[in-house]
This record gives C-alpha cells, sequence and structure tokens, in this order.
C-alpha cells in the first residue's frame, strides 16, 4: 500500500512541547476525551448507537458474495461524503493553523520571544478548537450515515476498499502527506485508520464474506479470498486488497473513479473511521 511505512501527527518537534500536549490531552488519535459540553459528540454518539442497532457492530457487515460493488451502495457512499463535505473543510481550516512539518516548527521557533509566545498561544487555542470540529465531523458522518441506511461496518469497507486498493490511498495519508517526507514533523500519535481496530474489523469482514460464499461459488474465487484473509493474519499493517482488487470488484468500481477520486481528503483521512461511544462523563472515538 501506498506509504504505508510513513507515519504523521500533528505537532511541533522543536519548543513546542505545549502543543503536543494539547493534543494529547484531547487525545487526537487515540482515546480522545471531550466533556459532553461538546453537542456535536453527543450526537454522534447518539446516531452511532443507532446505527448499531439497525446494522449491526462494525464486524458483522458481510462484504457482497461475488465482490462486485452495487452501483446503488457506491453512490450512497458518495452521498455520505458529500453530505460531510463542509465538516472537513472545517477540520481543514482548524488543522491549518498548527504545524504540520519540521521547516514549519523551525519558523516558528526562530520568531523573537513575544511574537513566539502569541503564535503558540493562537496554536493552543486552535488546538482545543480542534475538539469542536472533530464533534461536528463526527455528527455530520453518522447523521449522514443513518440518512443514507449504511452502517459504520459497510463505511468503514467501503472506505477501506474504494480509497485504499482501488485508487491507492494509505491509512497513513493526513494533514501532512503533501510534504516531502524529511520535512513532516513525527510524534507519538497514530492515524485512527490504520489501527490495529480497523485493520481487525476489516479482516473479520472478509471472514464473514468466505463464510457466506453460496456452495457453487467458483474455486478461484474461494482461494483468492482465502489468500487475502492469510495475507491479513499474517501483516497486523495490511488492508485488505492492497496489492490488487479482485476482476469483479474492480469493474464495478471503474465507472466512479473520477467521482471517488473528488472525494478523497487526506486532511480528514485519519478520522473518517473512528468510532465515537460514551464512556462515563466522557466521549471516546477510537
Amino acid at each position: 500500500m501506498a506509504g504505508a511505512g510513513t507515519k504523521w501527527l500533528i505537532g511541533c518537534g522543536i519548543g513546542c512541547g505545549a502543543i503536543v500536549l494539547v493534543l494529547a490531552g484531547l487525545g487526537v488519535f487515540g482515546a480522545l476525551f471531550v466533556r459532553d459540553t461538546l453537542e456535536g459528540f453527543d450526537h454522534a454518539v447518539q446516531a452511532h448507537e443507532e446505527l448499531d442497532q439497525r446494522f449491526g457492530g462494525v464486524d458483522q457487515f458481510t462484504p457482497w458474495p461475488d465482490g462486485a460493488i452495487p452501483a446503488t451502495r457506491v453512490e450512497a457512499f458518495l452521498d455520505v461524503r458529500a453530505s460531510t463535505a463542509e465538516a472537513r473543510r472545517q477540520l481543514a481550516v482548524k488543522l491549518s493553523a498548527i504545524p504540520l512539518s519540521e521547516s514549519e516548527a523551525r519558523d516558528l521557533e526562530a520568531k523573537p520571544a513575544g511574537e513566539k509566545a502569541l503564535s503558540i498561544f493562537k496554536i493552543i487555542r486552535s488546538a482545543f478548537g480542534l475538539g469542536a470540529e472533530l464533534g461536528g465531523f463526527f455528527d455530520a458522518r453518522n447523521a449522514a450515515l443513518l440518512e443514507q441506511g449504511m452502517g459504520m461496518g459497510e463505511y468503514t469497507y467501503l472506505y477501506a476498499l474504494l480509497y485504499y486498493a482501488f485508487l491507492g490511498g494509505s491509512p497513513d495519508d493526513g494533514p501532512a502527506s503533501d510534504r516531502d517526507e524529511e520535512d513532516r514533523v513525527e510524534v507519538s500519535f497514530s492515524s485512527v485508520t490504520s489501527s490495529r481496530r480497523v485493520h481487525d474489523s476489516l479482516l473479520s469482514m472478509l471472514r464473514n464474506q468466505l463464510q457466506g460464499l453460496p456452495p457453487d461459488a467458483a474455486a478461484s474465487q474461494r482461494q483468492a479470498l482465502a489468500r487475502e484473509i492469510e495475507a491479513l493474519e499474517r501483516d497486523r499493517r495490511r488492508y485488505p486488497w492492497t496489492d490488487g482488487l479482485p476482476p469483479a470488484t474492480a469493474a464495478s468500481l471503474e465507472p466512479f473513479r473520477e467521482r471517488l477520486l473528488a472525494t478523497y481528503d487526506p486532511v480528514s483521512n485519519p478520522f473518517e473511521l473512528a468510532i465515537t461511544t460514551r464512556k462515563g462523563f466522557s466521549v471516546t472515538a477510537e
């Protein structure tokens, strides 16, 4: 998969420890704890609970037996993407105020003390504001899924299949994906979309698909699916079909290539597959 070894994270590796601490407190890429004063998270949690009730948990989704994606489901996916476009834009605005590369961090470090302090204050304010934008993003996504009759399991499967296996994106894509490799800042968080949870969910889906194949399914189809499952079991960072889609799957997606390309957003990619749940007095996105 493209760029599978690349790690990125919002932060400032030089002289900006306060920013990293703020983001660590928000838990942007692991567990995100936000007080229930953020209305978007409350709505997102309620919608996610309804999604689970209607469609089952993420691991329960079973892909279509022949591998082809029905055009109606791709259209529903694109409608969800359209409904979240404004929330993604707002998220990008917040992220743009935070240094994402080593050169930006060095520029900040080189400023006079007073100017640097003011810049750091603005960055910290943006970091805290990021929580509200994430709440709004999750709320918009979950509401759109309910409207389109699509569970989080199906959305996760389609997102990984369409954007990574079909279009060549990567779970590691993020706000700094357009920077040179040596210019990116690396700190200790990881992307939600490249998490082990998502990998394991996708693996469960392929197992469901194999188990659900009809008795008269072609031996070649059964063998290809079994090989892909084995590949995912060996490599915990692998996502389905990143070495090439089955012919029936690729053929069903080709008419949508340009429209799908227009809806892929590296900036929001790390947050797209997060699941929002309530834990006590806080909300967790993981």
